[in-house]
């Protein structure tokens, strides 16, 4: 996967999971590049099972969080990134992919409280998380425009 070979990455992980079914990260890497194609059913269905397999992945419910989320659906989204943040209140990254959902819902005090945490864990995001934040605001302002046509 790390050379481009997703064809190759996902034979490799396929092998993995068929080798040793109880092995939750053959699951969560193969979930990861379901989720880079597009296949988000996939990469939920995959962290899923990861889920199953170790319940104390905060990795997989934050990435299984993002593929609802891409999927629009962000209860289930929402409860994702909640768990991963009880197994690890200290991920970062998690403080903001649940902001950037709280800015999407229209919360923009638990997007701004989630952004401050994100920082002060680490600070190094600040610039990306700030980009992300633009673009969703465009995007949203693009949509708003659309809907009132």
């Amino acid at each position: 996967m790390a050379i481009g070979d997703e064809k190759g990455a996902l034979s490799d992980f396929n092998r993995a999971v068929k080798l040793d079914p109880r092995c939750a990260s053959a699951y969560d890497n193969r979930s990861n590049l379901r989720f880079a194609r597009g296949d988000f059913d996939g990469a939920i269905a995959d962290h899923t099972r990861a889920i199953e397999l170790n319940p104390r992945l905060a990795e997989s419910y934050n990435n299984r969080a993002n593929a609802r989320y891409a999927k629009g659906d962000y209860d289930a989204a929402l409860a994702d990134y909640n768990q991963a943040l009880a197994l690890n209140p200290r991920y970062a990254e998690v403080y903001a992919n649940r902001g950037m959902l709280h800015l999407r819902l229209g919360w923009r005090a638990e997007a701004d409280a989630d952004f401050a945490r994100c920082v002060a864990l680490k600070p190094d995001m600040r610039s990306s998380l700030e980009q992300r934040v633009n673009q969703l605001q465009a995007q949203l302002q693009i949509q708003t425009r659309s809907i009132l046509r």
